[in-house]
């Protein structure tokens, strides 16, 4: 019986073999039919946003930005209607794709000559130079692909990284630094300016009773909104523009963020939210806020910040935020915030020069 049992194997392993081929083949199969499904996707979303259908714009937009394949992100900003936008998206990808091939595609696409002159002049890759100069000077590129190196160039001056998103014959006088405030949301309230915070501004106008007849959560939420706003309005990083002065509904729609960005003629939106307050976990409890900062600008790059404030006094055990006795404390802790994303800001764009 032992040599039986011992060539039993020999049996089976044609079997096991065939199974790990067959595995190998699905997951070769797999990704090229998830490849397609891009595609075809970016297709119909290409149709809608011809046919006017802003989500789809915004979907396709958002795929041109951010997918993680290269070869995507062209395809998708190719077929984007908003030509200008589409350029400064083909122009990253020629500048900081890390697949050459793709680099060099890009430029092929490319038909801003002042997008073409910043790559000809300050890409570190030299076919990347060198195929930007002949589509400048109307040359055909070779037959062979120019030899992909990272060689010395001239040294961008940090105003180039915002220069080519706007050329200079579209660019709008003060609208490169101008940031509005897209949401504010308090801790388990996710509620969007737009959504009920223009009927507040308004109701003020014209109704001095207005406020005191909202929930004491919403009063807070715009006095919150109000410090920060302050504060921001006064600052030396970017132009800070009022929230009475953005649109935020479109059709009785909160607008999405591209399009607030794009509707109000700026160059980035700010998303702030309050992700914990109230008491610390100690015996003497001191309140607290942390808050979460978010920029993103017209071309889809975003940064965070996170803020941590605290406050010298403590409040016995359980101080809660919803009680109307802590709103002054609230508010002082939302002002060394906001001073403290400022703060943080300032240090980030002297190394960070695509944010602003």
């Amino acid at each position: 019986m032992a040599p039986l049992n011992l060539c039993q194997p020999e049996r089976k392993r044609p079997d096991f073999f065939g199974r790990t081929i067959y595995f190998m083949m699905i997951l070769f199969i797999l990704p090229l039919l998830a490849r397609a499904d891009v595609y075809e996707k970016i297709d119909g979303l290409s149709m809608k946003c011809q046919a006017g259908n802003m989500q789809a714009c915004v979907e396709l937009s958002d795929i041109a930005k951010n997918d993680k394949d290269g070869n995507v992100r062209l395809a998708a900003a190719a077929k984007m209607s908003d030509n200008s936008l589409a350029q400064i998206i083909i122009a990253n990808i020629a500048k900081y794709d890390k697949d050459s091939a793709v680099r060099e595609a890009a430029v092929e696409k490319l038909t801003d000559r002042d997008l073409l002159a910043n790559l000809a002049q300050y890409s570190k890759y030299s076919s990347i130079r060198l195929a930007a100069e002949r589509k400048l000077n109307g040359q055909d590129p070779p037959a062979g692909i120019t030899r992909d190196e990272e060689t010395p160039r001239a040294t961008e001056p940090a105003i180039q990284d915002n220069a080519p998103a706007v050329a200079p014959d579209r660019k709008r006088e003060g609208s490169d630094n101008k940031i509005g405030l897209y949401t504010f949301e308090l801790p388990k309230m996710k509620h969007a300016i737009g959504i009920g915070l223009l009927d507040i501004i308004g109701a003020e106008a014209h109704n001095a009773n207005a406020r005191a007849a909202m929930p004491y959560l919403a009063k807070l939420r715009l006095e919150l909104i109000k410090v920060a706003a302050a504060a921001l309005k006064d600052n030396t990083i970017f132009n800070f523009i009022p929230i009475e002065k953005l649109e935020y509904m479109q059709a009785d729609q909160l607008i999405l963020p591209d399009i607030f960005i794009t509707k109000n003629d700026l160059h980035a939106s700010l998303s702030v939210k309050i992700v914990s307050w109230g008491g610390n976990l100690a015996i003497k409890k001191k309140m607290i806020m942390k808050m979460q900062w978010k920029i993103k600008n017209s071309s889809g790059y975003e940064v965070k910040i996170k803020t941590y404030c605290k406050t010298k006094d403590s409040f016995g055990l359980f101080p809660e935020p919803n009680n109307p006795k802590f709103e002054p404390v609230l508010v002082e802790l939302a002002k060394e915030s906001t001073q403290q994303f400022l703060e943080k800001l300032a240090v980030i764009i002297e190394e960070d020069k695509k944010l602003l």
